[in-house]
């Protein structure tokens, strides 16, 4: 939804040129419609009004003249820590399976061990635009949880991959994390890393 929103605000701003008087929105009635969980929609529009990451308005709806409840893109967080989240975290992978053990994966409690240590060395409060991962206190040390005011609030486990990253995977049966799409991987830690970093490589 937040996506959607700012791409339509920017095609918008691309054809006016002005910043001026441009706003797009997405009436509450329409994004009912569209989302088959209520619940979480209502909870989600609620957590995102209160940080200001969507605005709500009231507005006249042009197609038809009438008053409609609806909401705009805010000013939410820039998203590169979350970006770089997810390559850090399948680079963690790639680091402890070479290319004869790609098949077995990583096992979950070295995983989060690694991933542990790294937030150890590289605290999101000291660098903040380098990942999103969080420790969370657990019996037997820290279990990493990710969280992002926009992409992850509800802190999700490193099990839950498929909400996290394009570019890992957990395999329940294999009880193993495996790494996915590693070209695509490449570019994008390209992309996102370069020889200037707050932190060598």
């Amino acid at each position: 939804m937040i996506d959607d929103l700012k791409l339509g605000y920017e095609q918008k701003l691309a054809k006016k040129r002005s910043r001026s008087g441009v706003h797009y929105y997405f009436t509450y009635d329409h994004l009912f419609r569209r989302f088959t969980n209520q619940t979480a929609l209502s909870e989600g529009l609620d957590y995102f009004c209160d940080f200001g990451i969507v605005v709500p308005e009231t507005i006249v709806d042009r197609r038809n003249g009438r008053v409609a409840r609806a909401c705009r893109a805010g000013e939410p967080k820039f998203d590169y820590d979350w970006r770089r989240n997810q390559v850090i975290i399948p680079l963690a992978i790639e680091l402890f399976v070479d290319k004869d053990h790609r098949s077995q994966g990583v096992e979950p409690t070295l995983f989060n061990k690694i991933l542990a240590n790294f937030v150890f060395d590289y605290p999101s409060e000291v660098y903040p635009q380098l990942h999103c991962l969080a420790g969370e206190p657990y019996l037997y040390g820290t279990f990493i949880r990710v969280y992002h005011p926009q992409r992850a609030y509800r802190r999700p486990s490193l099990y839950e991959s498929n909400r996290i990253s394009d570019f890992y995977s957990w395999n329940k049966e294999k009880n193993a994390f495996f790494v996915k799409q590693p070209r695509k991987l490449a570019n994008t830690t390209r992309e996102l890393f370069d020889q200037q970093q707050e932190i060598p490589y």
